[in-house]
């Protein structure tokens, strides 16, 4: 049984053949690494939200270009999540270090390091390389999708 269906927005970032991550400090991912993500909040847009976690995780505005698409998986706590990722690349921001508390850290990071990460480290492994291929390949589509 679906306890609820949640909206995630997700930043990927690639600048000079690297990927931006963070890793997460809350309870439920502690040390796991993920793109800069989060939900969408009551009334916000899947676009705003995407900027809206991008700067509150890594410090940076972002400029979002386009999306890899919408990825369904199940959460560890039972909820359909529906991953909405786009393709950003910074446009400016505040010091690094002035992020969120529930992010340990933010780390640029080469597809070759990503690559050797063992899942254990990655907050929902499959997706993440899968979003990891699409952007190797790609594989997006312009914001217009998005309504």
């Amino acid at each position: 049984m679906v306890k609820n269906v949640v909206a995630i927005a997700s930043v990927a970032i690639v600048q000079d053949g690297r990927i931006l991550m963070v890793q997460e400090g809350q309870w439920s991912a502690r040390g796991l690494w993920n793109f800069p993500s989060g939900h969408v909040e009551q009334g916000e847009g899947i676009l705003a939200a995407a900027r809206r976690e991008c700067r509150e995780e890594t410090g940076f505005d972002v400029n979002l270009e386009s999306t890899t698409g919408v990825y369904s998986f199940w959460s560890v706590t039972g909820d359909r999540v529906l991953l909405f990722n786009f393709m950003g690349a910074v446009q400016g921001g505040r010091v690094p270090g002035d992020i969120d508390a529930d992010i340990l850290r933010t780390q640029w990071i080469t597809m070759r390091d990503f690559d050797q990460m063992p899942d254990s480290e990655l907050r929902a492994a499959p997706l993440l390389r899968q979003i990891i291929e699409d952007v190797r390949h790609q594989r997006f589509h312009p914001l217009t999708v998005i309504h």
